[in-house]
């Protein structure tokens, strides 16, 4: 018995070196590919705030690593290249917090195929989802008070509720399907 629990252990352990492995790198080519950019802080409050909200309020998660990765990869290049060349109006900012705000109140988490949730963590994860909206929301609200931290803090907020928004709709939108078929 101790073999197999050994066994399990040792592929436990090799799964996480390489999970470490792989999003290490992901991280440090989207962190060189934001410095040649020059958009280095807006990427740091971006990544920060995409993934508090995203790991609770869930989404669309491909089922593939390779595919993960690819749209990862798209998606920090797409913030990266907003955050570079757009200017986002405050009309924009309004719209996605509206929409961002409605979803994660009333539809979080979205859960993936891959990872269902009990109810202990659903509840868990709806509440959660709910207070890093919130608190993202009033640094939105701060930093816009500020001209200067508005492109550094707020929109970089905003582009990062604007892919949680994204990727919940793609997951609902694969829900709904799977329904009617």
């Amino acid at each position: 018995m101790k073999g197999k629990e050994l066994l399990k252990d040792e592929e436990v352990q090799k799964f996480v070196r390489r999970y470490i492995i792989l999003y290490g790198v992901q991280l440090g080519v989207y962190t060189v590919v934001a410095i040649c950019m020059q958009v280095w802080w807006q990427y740091f409050v971006f990544m920060i705030s995409f993934i508090a909200l995203r790991s609770f309020a869930g989404g669309y998660h491909a089922k593939r690593e390779s595919v993960c990765v690819v749209q990862s990869g798209a998606i920090v290049l797409a913030a990266c290249l907003t955050m570079k060349f757009i200017v986002i109006s405050m009309q924009t900012v309004i719209c996605i917090a509206l929409l961002s705000g409605i979803m994660i109140f009333f539809h979080a988490p979205i859960e993936a195929e891959q990872k269902k949730l009990t109810d202990n963590e659903r509840k868990k994860y709806r509440k959660t989802s709910r207070i890093v909206w919130i608190v993202e929301g009033i640094l939105i609200v701060i930093a816009s008070c500020f001209d200067s931290w508005l492109r550094i803090v707020a929109e970089p907020v905003i582009i990062a509720w604007f892919w949680v928004l994204v990727l919940a709709m793609t997951a609902a939108i694969r829900d709904v399907s799977k329904e009617n078929e």
